[in-house]
């Protein structure tokens, strides 16, 4: 019960922003929003709440005592993958991915990603590469691994990420859209850069992303180097910024492609 405890005391006594506690307890918004609104629920005010020991916050915070029987683990052999062709990038594994120097793809880093160290210390994972290299490939195998651990993981193509922002603002569902893209554990960023940002675009890409920054993990795959990122983004302010919240904690994976695309690879196997 100690994050809980520490996240009532960062509101009631510090009055902090939701996003701020989150922040300083490493959680998601979303868990800062339950443990208040359950509070808030039950009509008691902090002192009487701040006085109560663990197990009594325990019972307060969950009717029963957590006694209720968990919701059975979720199959983590599929992905979610919600894309506008669902299915299109299937839940995978390295199993036939080519670790061979024609990719300069390094076979001792991408193991080590696979022990999802990365997700645990809240840190990314940046793939460039041609066409075909197999940048989605690696990028939902490592997102498939991390699931398998039992961290959520959520996979979108920027222009379909982009649109849905468009539309939840004029909805008005942005804030609700912004929240649930904070709760994954890791964020799949494909086709990053395909085209120049526009003023409300770039602000929505880093809208996200600091929800996310320090408290979840982002994967983002792209064509473009990092280092010409800020000419895809256009305002020089806010692509230090995103740049800031992506790159500075980021494993870098630099492939190239001298052989057959990943897609032809693929399609042989089938």
């Amino acid at each position: 019960m100690r994050p809980a405890r520490e996240i009532l005391r960062l509101h009631f006594e510090h009055h902090l922003s939701r996003r701020a506690i989150a922040r300083a307890c490493s959680v998601s918004p979303t868990t800062v929003g339950d443990y208040l609104d359950r509070i808030v629920s039950t009509g008691k005010d902090w002192r009487t709440v701040s006085a109560l020991d663990d197990s009594s916050l325990k019972t307060l915070l969950s009717p029963d005592g957590g006694k209720t029987a968990r919701k059975p683990m979720p199959d983590f052999d599929y992905l979610r993958m919600e894309d506008e062709d669902k299915g299109r990038y299937p839940p995978t594994s390295l199993g036939g991915v080519p670790l061979d120097p024609s990719r300069r793809l390094s076979k001792e880093i991408i193991l080590s990603l696979l022990h999802n160290g990365w997700v645990k210390g809240k840190q990314n994972v940046i793939i460039t590469g041609p066409t075909g290299s197999g940048k989605t490939y690696i990028a939902c195998a490592l997102a498939n691994s991390a699931c398998r651990s039992g961290h959520s993981a959520y996979y979108v193509r920027l222009p379909r990420l982009l649109q849905e922002l468009h539309i939840a603002r004029a909805d008005g569902s942005y804030g609700k859209l912004l929240t649930r893209l904070a709760k994954y554990a890791i964020l799949v960023i494909d086709d990053w850069g395909l085209a120049k940002l526009g003023d409300k675009e770039r602000c929505d890409i880093l809208e996200v992303l600091e929800d996310r920054h320090g408290i979840s993990s982002t994967i983002v795959a792209s064509q473009i180097p990092t280092e010409k990122w800020h000419d895809t983004i256009g305002d020089p302010t806010i692509a230090d910024a995103v740049l800031d919240r992506l790159v500075h904690n980021a494993h870098m994976i630099t492939m190239s492609m001298k052989g057959d695309s990943m897609r032809k690879l693929m399609s042989k196997s089938k």
